[in-house]
């Protein structure tokens, strides 16, 4: 098998690098034929784009001598533009050279002519199919090159279309220098211009590559007008590409060669990556196929399906009082048998115990906003609108200074796009209940909307604290409050001016207790629910005394019974530390649901461990009487199928 993966991975290697030479070569070959294209169809019309001016001494010395200014400079040059210039009265721009600034200056001229309208026209038709080769007059930093004498020459921008597979790729063009001296490079493609073998460029940086370049070309046999080849200067390596022009002329492309073939070694790690992982699971699944084969039960498993159903009959009421047997003596198994049957399954077929995974991850999701997804919880209406008017808080202002102290700040807190509450900054025993109602009832009867009112009893300017948002927006959440820190709800103010009874119902302690014992998640979390929501009715203050209570409980109600060998002691840690962290009476309703569920899956799978290993015990014990042995299994598969 790993000779065959090993083999596998030379071949898609093979073809990975097959497939990126080939991708050069078609990118780089599509790429040159455009800019041969381009070159051979349309440089014939940059030649007629140069503008002569008659040879004048004036001429000359505007655009040489260095005392004149250069606003007169430009003045009389523009008059000398307006006389000579016949064959084209001017183009868009024109440019000129001033040595004593090193700058470029140029005049707009809007006066048109229809045979350079025409020109350009052409360019524009050659080029259309070609988005990416746009020719447009344009202004250089330097014009040196621009200024020959008396010769103004029209520049265009080459746009060089990139390729992602090429690095810095450069561009080396041998077309005639009489009608462009200069190509701006807006494409990190460097260019430069030869002529033939004679190299014709300002970039004398690159000149020994260059030089080199032709030096290869022209030792090496050219059968394709098209081909790639590699070349070594100083400590680097290029991969050059050339296609043949008109006129025996060449146009080259250069890349950086490790640049290029990095791929390949991307490719060799992924493959290598690849087969060891394959190499890991192929010894991992090996391993755990030889376990099952050779395991007692499958070994038993393997010799009942050889056995003849024939002979099984005889024997069959034999099996039912073994079986009802152990139903009598264990009564976890009827539970098992309604509440686990794939376990059952997999403890028959496989012998191993597989347990549930910890629901504390999965119950966590009820943590996200769940007022945006009911209208109530816990009976705490919620209120979806969006103040739109600027009257609002003025409004707001004026309620709330005829009810209560000028001394209390108040902050109107956005909690969705379309859900705001009203905080109060005061302390508890500043809280008047009824001064609280009326601002309840004309803020809904002047906005016609239910506004949640609740107080901060310790941060008297909750914008200034950054925390309080926070901790208020989940008292309003979740309607859950402790110690001083939080929001209490007006509701939850309601309530415990009329209920001084601060303790869980015993009734509910006798219910939670029954549901332990039977191990009954589903009865568990209804008695749960109860509690809780006695609980949320409590004073703020009393609220954390009475989750330690219940903690308590339910710690002692596991400790002292039977079942608490089958649980882990790391749960009931986890348990503690969990209750400890939460900050909302939700959190905590989930911790107390995610230990029972684990609890009651540890307890539940051991019970059944032990219930099977009674059973297997029989059945290896019966083994050389294989009809009886097969016939158990079948009723067994039968009960809890």
């Amino acid at each position: 098998m790993i000779i065959l993966l090993l083999s596998l991975g030379l071949i898609f290697t093979l073809i990975a690098q097959n497939n990126i030479r080939n991708n050069i070569f078609g990118n780089n070959r599509m790429l040159l034929q455009q800019y041969r294209y381009y070159i051979e169809e349309v440089a014939d019309i940059y030649k007629n784009t140069t503008l002569s001016l008659a040879s004048t001494s004036d001429a000359v010395y505007l655009l040489t001598e260095k005392q004149i200014d250069d606003s007169t400079r430009f003045m009389k040059l523009n008059s000398i533009f307006e006389k000579y210039i016949t064959k084209y009265q001017s183009i868009d721009s024109i440019y000129y050279y001033n040595p004593n600034t090193d700058k470029v200056y140029f005049n707009d001229y809007k006066l048109y002519n229809k045979q350079l309208n025409s020109d350009i026209e052409q360019i524009i038709r050659k080029t259309q199919d070609f988005p990416i080769l746009s020719p447009i007059f344009h202004k250089v930093e330097n014009a040196k090159t621009m200024v020959k004498e008396e010769k103004i020459i029209a520049s265009y921008l080459l746009k060089i279309p990139t390729n992602k597979n090429l690095k810095n790729p450069i561009l080396m063009l041998n077309i005639d220098d009489s009608f462009i001296t200069n190509l701006t490079n807006k494409s990190n493609q460097l260019f430069f211009i030869a002529n033939g073998k004679d190299i014709i460029t300002k970039n004398i940086d690159n000149l020994a590559l260059y030089q080199k370049v032709f030096e290869k070309y022209n030792s090496i046999p050219h059968e394709e007008d098209f081909d790639l080849f590699t070349l070594k200067v100083s400590s680097n390596r290029y991969l050059c590409s050339y296609i043949t022009m008109k006129g025996n002329q060449n146009i080259f492309l250069i890349d950086n060669f490790n640049e290029v073939f990095k791929g390949v070694f991307t490719i060799l790690y992924i493959y290598i990556s690849i087969i060891s992982l394959a190499i890991i699971i192929l010894f991992f699944l090996t391993k755990s196929i030889t376990q099952k084969a050779y395991s007692p039960l499958n070994n038993i498993l393997n010799k009942i399906s050889e056995i003849d159903n024939d002979t099984v009959i005889d024997e069959i009421s034999i099996l039912d009082d073994k079986i009802d047997q152990y139903k009598n003596k264990e009564e976890e198994l009827e539970i098992l048998k309604t509440e686990t049957p794939s376990l059952i399954k997999s403890l028959i077929k496989e012998l191993l115990l597989t347990t549930t995974p910890s629901p504390l991850e999965k119950l966590k999701i009820f943590k996200q906003d769940h007022w945006l997804l009911d209208e109530t919880i816990n009976n705490y209406q919620l209120v979806y609108f969006q103040i739109t008017t600027p009257s609002f808080t003025s409004k707001l202002d004026f309620i709330l200074q005829g009810n209560l102290p000028k001394t209390i700040k108040y902050e109107l807190i956005q909690m969705s796009l379309h859900n705001y509450s009203l905080i109060l900054g005061m302390a508890e025993d500043m809280l008047d209940i009824n001064s609280l109602k009326n601002i309840h009832t004309k803020i809904m009867e002047e906005f016609n909307v239910k506004l949640p009112i609740s107080i901060s009893s310790r941060f008297s300017e909750l914008s200034s604290i950054p925390s309080a948002y926070e901790k208020t927006k989940s008292a309003l959440d979740y309607s859950f409050v402790y110690g001083i820190d939080c929001a209490i709800t007006l509701e939850t103010i309601e309530t415990n001016e009329n209920n001084e009874n601060f303790f869980i119902s015993n009734t509910y302690y006798e219910e939670l207790k029954t549901a332990i014992y039977k191990t009954n998640l589903e009865e568990t979390e209804a008695i749960l629910e109860k509690i809780i929501a006695q609980i949320s009715m409590f004073k703020y203050s009393n609220i954390w005394a009475a989750i330690i209570n219940l903690y308590k409980f339910i710690n002692n109600e596991f400790q002292n019974n039977s079942f608490k060998e089958s649980i882990p002691n790391y749960i009931f840690d986890d348990f503690y530390i969990n209750i400890m962290k939460m900050q909302t009476l939700l959190e905590t309703k989930l911790v107390f649901i995610s230990f029972f569920e684990e609890s009651f899956n540890n307890i539940n799978a051991d019970s059944t461990r032990k219930i099977f290993e009674k059973i297997l015990h029989h059945v290896i014990a019966m083994q050389f009487r294989p009809n009886t042995a097969k016939a158990l299994f079948h009723k067994l598969l039968n009960t809890f199928v």
